[in-house]
């Protein structure tokens, strides 16, 4: 089970840092083909307080990772978004992101992180293990890995030893 655990908590990790072009050296990311990105490199909205358990946007979950991020790490967030949906009306789903650390992330980080997550409204959905987790927000679900700076993107860490990864999406619920 370790071995999945793990595998799965690197996986989370190297996938959310490559998609997001985490450490490109100017903090913005250049989207994959067929995925176009929502502005996320502004602060939290000025007006952010706990966010009770509703249906949240895109641009909310955004702003609970930022704030639940803050004073953790570098800050590489962003909403993608598939232009197929846009096209047909459809809110952005996806929010992936990274943070690079100085060093490599310990439980306490992580469970740092998850409580402040937890004062936003989301709900854990699993124990949070030494290295990875799953939280959920009505409709939302946020997978969480933390470890050493994968070797894909080991050329943008710099001198950074750890690094967050984070995926969350909203399932396609077609409408009524």
């Amino acid at each position: 089970m370790r071995g999945l655990r793990g595998s799965t908590a690197a996986g989370t990790l190297a996938a959310a840092l490559l998609l997001t072009g985490c450490g490109d050296g100017d903090g913005t990311a250049t989207p994959s083909a067929g995925q176009a990105t929502v502005s996320a490199t502004t602060s939290p909205s000025p007006n952010t307080k706990a966010s009770p358990a509703i249906e949240k946007t895109a641009d909310q979950v955004v702003d609970d990772l930022r704030i639940a991020f803050e004073g953790i790490g570098e800050d590489h967030l962003r909403v993608i978004e598939d232009p197929r949906e846009t096209a047909d009306g459809f809110p952005p789903r996806r929010a992936s992101g990274g943070i690079f650390t100085r060093e490599v992330p310990r439980h306490a980080e992580l469970l740092l992180f998850t409580d402040r997550l937890q004062k936003r409204g989301w709900k854990l959905e699993t124990k949070v293990q030494a290295d990875f987790t799953v939280l959920s927000s009505v409709k939302w679900e946020l997978y969480v890995g933390v470890g050493p700076v994968p070797k894909e993107v080991k050329a943008q860490a710099g001198a950074n030893k750890g690094a967050f990864g984070v995926s969350a999406e909203k399932p396609w619920r077609k409408p009524s």
